[in-house]
């Protein structure tokens, strides 16, 4: 649908896209169309299909990469002197999300976090993961995974290692659909990111959307309705009313909804110049025996 629509529609005269495509290849056939035209395009999608020199794609749904930079410098905010353990399972992609990690401790310009590295090892025992806790200081274990069977093994041995061992976990945005409201998961504080929350504080316009989304489908809305509307409202109202200068009014928060973004240029190439805008804004979730307790911003 989305490569014969963009195919055989006229785009000139296009002021904003808003993408929702399910695809790497939907997303690059629109892009495509509409890069040549400098058409500001919204997507929801990571730029799986490497999409460049298109500075005015804007890239809703924050990177792997920027979340991991995020929960580094809460960490270092919040937790540098706690008892920190980077512990990764073997993997390809476990391996590129600890690279993240280990880049952002090389690089930073403040001091560098200093935690013990291990391997998450399927074999690994719950006495080997106690020995390195800390029973006097609270234990934050970094677990760079996108693999549930991984989060919840990890949780339900710290779990069992309470109250003996206070833990806080930070895993992925992944985790935000893992079950963790089981007894065997108690007492560990799980944290993740994301760029959405679906209230935000703004409790009236959330049960007003739900009520109408439920009208209108008699269902209740998911969290990709919320986004959806968010996205759409939002920067609808912010081109019709900055519709020649539309990229440099994309952060401000004048019909904000529910959440703060902060797109910034993301570069692929050496000359430095602007590929396509990334928002950086994650919200860090803590959770609890299945329940939000805190929702904070780095």
């Amino acid at each position: 649908f989305w490569n014969q629509y963009f195919r055989d529609t006229a785009t000139d005269g296009t002021g904003i896209v808003i993408s929702a495509a399910q695809s790497a290849a939907e997303i690059k056939a629109i892009a495509e169309k509409l890069r040549p035209l400098g058409v500001p395009l919204i997507s929801m999608l990571p730029n799986d299909a490497g999409i460049g020199g298109y500075p005015e794609m804007m890239l809703a749904n924050s990177t792997l990469k920027t979340h991991c930079e995020q929960i580094f410098r809460f960490l270092q905010r919040n937790h540098s002197i706690d008892n920190l353990v980077l512990l990764t399972p073997n993997g390809t992609a476990e391996g590129r999300l600890k690279s993240y990690f280990l880049d952002e401790n090389k690089t930073t310009p403040s001091i560098p976090l200093k935690w013990k590295e291990r391997v998450f090892t399927d074999s690994m025992s719950t006495e080997a993961l106690a020995r390195l806790l800390d029973s006097n200081e609270l234990n934050v274990i970094i677990s760079p995974t996108l693999n549930a069977n991984h989060a919840q093994r990890l949780v339900k041995m710290l779990s069992s290692l309470a109250p003996k061992y206070q833990s806080a976990v930070f895993g992925m945005p992944t985790w935000e659909t893992i079950p963790f409201t089981k007894s065997e998961f108690k007492g560990v504080d799980i944290w993740y990111g994301t760029p959405f929350i679906s209230n935000s504080g703004n409790a009236d316009l959330t049960e007003d959307f739900s009520k109408r989304y439920k009208d209108l489908t008699n269902a209740k809305p998911g969290d990709m309705g919320f986004r959806g509307y968010e996205i759409t409202l939002r920067y609808l109202k912010t081109y019709l009313s900055y519709p020649t200068d539309f990229l440099e009014h994309i952060n401000d928060r004048q019909f904000r909804l529910f959440n703060d973004f902060d797109f910034k240029p993301v570069s692929l190439r050496e000359n430095g110049k602007t590929d396509y805008l990334e928002n950086n804004k994650v919200y860090l979730i803590k959770k609890t025996d299945g329940a939000i307790k805190s929702v904070m911003s780095p």
